[in-house]
């Protein structure tokens, strides 16, 4: 057997998405291909709104969304092909109460699980998010075991960074001033 370099399309794309147009630079956001370094599945996984259409920037939570996975398998023939895997809607979701406590926003940026190959991480985020008078940013990492259409879990991110520009001390105090960091 000598290697060979082979060519194999995505399974599917993101709708409205074309090379050099607005969708491209959210491809990152809604569809990703992932290895489960314990099985050696390959799996792609995209994220369209619940109408089968590209998610854009004024998404509306009633119309839901979708993430649908492929894995890639290689036939008897030695061809590869992308086999349909599991499918999970927002309704399918909605009937979790650890989902319903989530930001009303789609699933974003895909992750494959290492370990295991029914799990997808996804981000849900609610940017400028006000309570008490308080803009900030809602983030949550949540864990989907896809074939059974629940949250596996799920926690809030909360990302700070130190700046040592605002670090001082004054009369035996130490101040640092922390700020988030927005994409």
């Amino acid at each position: 057997d000598s290697a060979a370099l082979r060519h194999l399309a995505l399974p599917a794309k993101l709708p409205g998405m074309y090379r050099r147009g607005f969708g491209s630079s959210l491809a990152d956001m809604f569809m990703t291909v992932g290895v489960n370094e314990e099985s050696d599945v390959m799996k792609f996984v995209r994220v369209v709104g619940g109408n089968g259409r590209m998610i854009g920037l004024e998404y509306i939570p009633e119309s839901g969304f979708a993430a649908d996975s492929w894995i890639l398998e290689i036939t008897e023939k030695d061809e590869m092909i992308w086999k349909k895997g599991a499918a999970v809607r927002s309704d399918d979701l909605l009937l979790s109460e650890a989902f319903a406590k989530l930001p009303p926003m789609p699933l974003q940026f895909p992750h494959v699980s290492l370990n295991d190959p029914s799990i997808v991480y996804f981000v849900k985020a609610n940017h400028g998010h006000v309570m008490d008078g308080i803009e900030y940013d809602n983030t949550w990492l949540v864990a989907i075991d896809m074939p059974n259409k629940t949250v596996k879990s799920s926690f809030q991110y909360i990302k700070k960074e130190e700046s040592s520009s605002d670090e001082y001390t004054s009369s035996g105090r130490r101040w640092v001033r922390y700020y988030a960091s927005y994409p």
